[in-house]
């Protein structure tokens, strides 16, 4: 065997080893995250680089993932709490509304007799359910309901209902 054709062996069985030892198969996951991350599915990409950080913290993917998974975990978080946040300068922005009027001791008896005066349209929330308004019987106080992603009383995380009693978050202001 020719010396050349030795060397080309050996360096495909260097390549080949190198992709398929844990360098190329940190290099697949990272290729694979990055797909993810590029199609919006965040939360997925940030998984498979946190894999890759687990299963092959000694190679070169790894140093570098490490200098970018700060970044897509927050950029996953703040996808993700998007809403709620949205969810929250709404009902700040309506209570402010409801505390103009009432302080001219006219609290409506619904949102709807807001519009257009006040409200340019009836409060809706990121996830298209109106928010819920009740006047206290006395009709000097009220309370502002956004009952969270689900649309239903209760749950936690996104799903938390946000409440604002007589200008006060009550409840999901924090």
């Amino acid at each position: 065997m020719k010396a050349t054709t030795y060397i080309v062996i050996v360096g495909v069985l260097c390549f080949s080893a190198a992709c398929t030892g844990p360098e190329g198969r940190a290099a697949g996951m990272y290729e694979d995250s990055m797909e993810k991350i590029d199609a919006g599915e965040l939360k997925e990409g940030v998984a498979l680089l946190q894999k890759i950080l687990t299963d092959y913290p000694d190679t070169d993917v790894a140093e570098r993932v490490l200098k970018e998974i700060d970044l897509f975990r927050g950029l996953a978080g703040a996808i993700e709490n998007y809403p709620v946040a949205g969810a929250r300068d709404l009902m700040v922005r309506t209570a402010r509304v409801l505390e103009l009027v009432r302080r001219l001791n006219r609290l409506p008896a619904a949102l709807d007799d807001l519009v257009p005066g006040r409200l340019e349209t009836a409060p809706v929330d990121p996830w298209g359910v109106p928010l819920a308004y009740t006047r206290s019987r006395n009709g000097r106080g009220y309370t502002l309901r956004c009952f969270g992603s689900d649309g239903v009383p209760g749950g936690g995380g996104a799903e938390a209902d946000i409440v604002v009693r007589n200008g006060e978050f009550v409840k999901g202001g924090w």
